[in-house]
């Protein structure tokens, strides 16, 4: 299961699955563009692909996702905070991962706009994100 769940993030991560169009708006200077959306086969679980925009000194507010987190920065600089770990700065063409639902949040340090493709594998029947803002 976990290699079909590993194969499945990594063609979605290369882009050789279909792509869709509706980009939404997020908290503090951030965009999103949903890329694709693949179910794993026999399985609760989903690979959502997306392109995240973040303008700099913005950041996103802490939130977490029902699973694993796994993204590469195409440009910029981020601080990425997850609870229980050191703070780290994540620089372009650096990838990162954030465990399944670990609350975390992100900075957007420049010099230019963050720019990100993320692959969230979750469970299908819960929300991709939980705002945990004002939770510690």
């Amino acid at each position: 299961m976990i290699k079909k769940i590993a194969a499945a993030a990594l063609l979605l991560g290369l882009g050789l699955v279909g792509v869709a169009d509706a980009q939404t708006a997020g908290p503090g200077g951030m965009r999103s563009k949903e890329l694709n959306r693949t179910e794993v086969p026999g399985s609760n679980y989903v690979v959502v692909t997306l392109q995240t925009e973040m303008d700099v000194g913005s950041s996103d507010p802490l939130h977490s996702h029902p699973g694993v987190q796994m993204g590469y920065l195409e440009s910029g600089s981020m601080r990425l905070i997850v609870e229980g770990q050191p703070d780290r700065v994540i620089k372009t063409g650096e990838s990162y991962q954030v465990p399944a639902g670990a609350p975390h949040a992100a900075v957007s340090l420049g010099p230019v706009m963050y720019k990100s493709v993320t692959n969230y594998v979750v469970d299908k029947t819960k929300p991709i994100r939980t705002e945990l803002a004002g939770k510690k």
